[in-house]
């Protein structure tokens, strides 16, 4: 079987941010949280680049065992921490969730954004706009995928990290909506998300039935998601700061 350069680079790239992880987190419980979350997001971005010859749904669950395997869960934890639903994309978002958070995936991610928001130049605002699309980032056949797997996440991000930090900048009236207003954006950009995915959903139909090229739509597309997730996260704070009651 010939190795591809992209697989050869992810192998690389998680072998060395497996040796970080070892050597800089002595918390058993979050180091396993990162290393769960590195496989987890740099599997979602290799499908991006050399899409699987299997359904996604098959890789995120194959995922999610493999998360509950390195957190060495019972059978009885595994079967707490997997939260199902009857649409199969779905059901594959929420066991990911499951294993992620039972690893302590979130407990990583919460970190990770924390220290975007405090130590680089995005800052709070940048870190929950580049939260808010993640979908659009990382777009996948279905969006509620991505929705179920970070959802959990978005929530502990907009609590602990985002909601605070608006507070201890002077705008306290602001910070009690952060939440909503981020979560809001996030779940219209995963609903919307489909589209520019070059591993199939509402773009390739599209293009499909009109006779496109396959990726011809897929900019356009993204570009409108990318506005609509700002316009939403726009109205959603008017509404919530009463601007647009009444």
């Amino acid at each position: 079987m010939e190795l591809s350069l992209p697989l050869i680079g992810a192998a690389v790239w998680i072998a060395v941010a497996l040796l970080v992880i070892r050597s800089r987190i002595d918390d058993k419980h979050l180091r396993t949280g990162y290393i769960c979350l590195l496989v987890f997001v740099t599997t979602l971005a290799y499908t991006q680049v050399a899409p699987p010859p299997i359904p996604i749904q098959t890789v995120l669950v194959a995922l999610a065992v493999f998360m509950l395997v390195v957190s060495e869960a019972t059978l009885a934890e595994l079967l707490a921490g997997i939260m199902l639903h009857p649409i199969m994309a779905m059901t594959a978002g929420f066991m990911a969730a499951g294993a992620l958070g039972f690893a302590g995936g979130y407990d990583a991610m919460v970190e990770i954004f924390e220290r975007l928001a405090m130590t680089t130049p995005l800052g709070l605002v940048g870190t929950a706009v580049l939260v808010a699309n993640i979908p659009a980032l990382i777009p996948l056949p279905c969006g509620r995928i991505t929705a179920a797997a970070f959802l959990p996440g978005v929530v502990r991000f907009g609590n602990e990290v985002l909601a605070p930090g608006i507070a201890a900048t002077g705008a306290a009236d602001h910070a009690p909506f952060a939440t909503h207003v981020l979560v809001a954006a996030f779940i219209v950009n995963a609903a919307a998300s489909c589209a520019p995915s070059r591993l199939g959903g509402i773009a390739t139909v599209g293009e499909g039935e009109l006779g496109l090229e396959p990726g011809t739509s897929a900019r356009a597309q993204q570009a409108g998601i990318l506005v609509m997730t700002a316009v939403t996260a726009l109205i959603m704070l008017l509404i919530s700061n009463g601007t647009l009651s009444g």
